[in-house]
């Protein structure tokens, strides 16, 4: 249904929307039907805010560029670095005390 009211209106993006849509609700049905039958403890307020993290680097990777091609790969790179080595620095610990 998204996709006969958004193709016409944003052509291949409205596809991509409604991709988006359609696999989130499949997730949430997903975790929510494993919730209800398999209850497993996430930590899921810890993952969210990982979420949230990583999608900021990429909205700072997005809007932060660059004209020149290895000042940009580098920019990148330093984003991908910083993010991979919060998580480290962050998640020692826990890894630390679960065995």
């Amino acid at each position: 249904m998204l996709n006969i009211l958004l193709i016409p209106v944003l052509g291949y993006m409205g596809c991509a929307l409604t991709t988006l849509a359609c696999y989130f609700m499949m997730a949430a049905i997903c975790w929510r039907l494993g919730e209800r039958h398999f209850p497993v403890p996430y930590p899921v307020g810890r993952l969210l805010t990982w979420l949230l993290v990583a999608s900021g680097v990429v909205a700072l990777g997005w809007f932060v560029s660059f004209d020149d091609y290895w000042v940009r790969h580098f920019w990148h790179l330093v984003l991908c670095a910083g993010f991979l080595g919060l998580v480290v620095l962050v998640e020692k610990p826990h890894r630390l005390l679960a065995r």
